[in-house]
């Protein structure tokens, strides 16, 4: 693992290694060396506070950030091959219906990103503190629970499937059952790639997260070359998240040094976990809605044809909503490490906006100085006008849905639980607008816009909040 990734924390190895009592009562690594402090010397200020409010831990983020938004993007990119190969491969009509599946999966898939924040936040806590064992013993009793939750997540939709093969106006019942074949690799693996992300191993997880997205994208288009049309572009997705499942272990290579672990010092918090990790998928689930409900209800309101065109639109304009998200992820356990030792979480934060804001203008303005070349660039000259004159308002509106998912997961991280439900007051009122004003394409941008501006106004006093109570502390 290189040494930039560690960059700002404990070495990994260290805080796995087993501990023993000193005889002033602390406990002491195998080296000697107390988990917290940096010297034996015992003089009181420990590692992680000094790396937490130094400087060199805010340029951390730029690194780690670096990181994670390579390998994200790589992820990222594969996502958007995979949905543009399958727009030119696969008919409008087809396309509408994977579009519309994969979104569907999208809000199913916020349970196991709840988990990925969860198991990080709590991960990167014990890394703070020097309990290694505690990592180890809370990982294998998340990852039994959720791999089961999986399990039951796929029978509760075998059971949905004909609401959703009648909502969606599909022919055949089987397509969302190869799709959500899924949900119990990607459940269990949010575990692993969540104590990833705490003990900041940001390259193992961004190499298996680009790894699916490879894998998926190359089976996809090879199946549906091979005349598997719209089968073959969804059994690839099972079939990826299956293979990065068990990949994801090797990431884990330090939890499994050691074939046993001495008895945790201190009590795993799963009552603190539970509700964290519900807050969290609250949260993740109004942020998922709000970047993907729209098409399936296109779908439902305009039919597969016009769901088609506007899922280029979406497919273009998410861009400025995802390309970001890598940079929040690598803050995540920094903040909640500064929190934990009393650093200044809030500057961060700040800093981490600013990147936010430098990816996601920059991809906003190239769609409002060139959106017809960048259309014609990725689905050819024959796209309809409209989405070349749409892609602007939509990636604007997808900009502002990413200061809004750094707001969350800030707060989040901070155990500041209460903005998760005010998100889902922001969904209601987007459910109600599209109910409302749903007969052509400009109506559905409308009312994103409209939520977009709505959700940052909501998260925007709750980031302030804390801010006024880091000045008053």
């Amino acid at each position: 693992m290189p040494h930039n990734v560690r960059a700002g924390a404990l070495n990994a190895a260290s805080v796995l290694a087993p501990a023993e009592a000193s005889p002033n009562g602390s406990r002491k690594l195998e080296s000697g060396i107390s988990p917290l402090s940096s010297s034996g010397s015992g003089d009181g200020k420990s590692v992680m506070s000094r790396a937490l409010g130094s400087d060199e831990n805010y340029s951390a983020i730029a690194k780690h950030g670096l990181i994670m938004l390579v390998f994200g993007n790589v992820y990222t990119a594969t996502n958007y091959v995979y949905q543009v190969s399958m727009g030119i491969l696969l008919t409008p009509e087809d396309y509408g219906i994977l579009f519309s599946l994969t979104s569907l999966f999208m809000i199913f898939m916020v349970f196991s990103h709840g988990m990925v924040l969860a198991s990080a936040k709590f991960t990167s806590e014990y890394v703070a503190k020097g309990q290694g064992n505690s990592i180890y013993t809370l990982w294998r009793w998340m990852l039994k629970r959720t791999a089961w939750l999986g399990v039951l997540a796929g029978v509760l939709f075998l059971a949905l499937s004909p609401v959703v093969v009648g909502f969606l106006n599909l022919n055949a019942m089987f397509y969302p059952l190869i799709l959500f074949a899924s949900l119990p690799f990607a459940f269990a693996i949010s575990i692993n790639w969540g104590v990833m992300q705490g003990m900041q191993r940001f390259a193992s997880f961004g190499l298996n997260q680009a790894f699916l997205g490879i894998i998926r994208v190359a089976l996809a288009i090879a199946l549906v070359l091979l005349g598997w049309g719209l089968f073959g572009s969804l059994i690839a997705v099972p079939i990826a998240w299956m293979t990065a499942f068990f990949l994801s272990f090797l990431g884990l290579d330090r939890l499994f040094r050691r074939r046993s672990y001495p008895s945790v010092d201190t009590p795993l918090r799963v009552e603190g976990f539970v509700r964290l990790t519900m807050a969290s998928v609250l949260a993740l689930l109004g942020i998922t809605v709000l970047t993907n409900i729209d098409v399936i209800v296109v779908n439902h309101y305009l039919g597969s044809a016009q769901a088609g065109e506007y899922s280029k639109i979406a497919v273009l304009g998410r861009i400025a909503f995802f390309a970001p998200v890598a940079v929040i992820g690598a803050m995540v356990p920094k903040t909640s490490a500064l929190f934990e030792n009393g650093g200044d979480h809030f500057r961060l934060f700040v800093r981490t906006a600013g990147i936010v804001a430098v990816i996601s203008v920059g991809i906003v303005a190239g769609f409002a100085l060139f959106p017809e070349m960048i259309v014609h660039m990725v689905f050819g000259a024959q796209s309809n006008s409209l989405v070349s004159a749409l892609v602007f308002p939509y990636g604007l509106a997808m900009a502002l849905l990413s200061f809004s998912c750094l707001g969350l997961f800030f707060l989040l991280s901070l155990n500041q639980l209460r903005a998760a439900y005010s998100v889902m007051g922001v969904v209601i009122v987007q459910l109600i607008l599209m109910g409302f004003f749903h007969s052509n394409l400009i109506q559905f941008i409308n009312v994103m816009l409209a939520t977009s501006l709505l959700s940052v106004a909501v998260i925007l006093p709750f980031c302030l909040r804390v801010r006024k109570r880091k000045m008053a502390s």
